[in-house]
């Protein structure tokens, strides 16, 4: 299902996210069918790059790679980014089945 989210690139894989800022709980929630992006809620707000910090702690928990091995490649300021982690596009796909609970 999030197929059309992420795809390999020269560094690794890209993932498309939308965010939802201000959230009560903070994770990667599903996708979002019309964007065609995973959804991510996190509790920070916008300010000062808060966000974006919290979504390369929860990339790098999530997967387990370094904060170094993430980041935002496009949509810094915008609820609608590209992330880019240091990692091959199976490890990703499977990191996302078990996140999403799919098979």
């Amino acid at each position: 299902m999030f197929d059309k989210a992420i795809r390999k690139s020269d560094n690794g894989t890209v993932v498309d996210i939308v965010v939802v800022t201000g959230a009560k709980k903070e994770g990667i929630t599903g996708v979002d069918p019309w964007r065609q992006r995973l959804c991510l809620r996190t509790t920070e707000k916008p300010i000062q790059g808060r966000a974006n910090a919290a979504i390369i702690r929860m990339f790098s928990e999530a997967f387990d790679v370094s904060e170094k091995d993430v980041r935002i490649t496009a949509g810094k300021k915008g609820t609608q980014k590209t992330v880019g982690i240091n990692l091959d596009l199976e490890d990703v796909k499977s990191g996302l089945n078990r996140i999403l609970g799919e098979d």
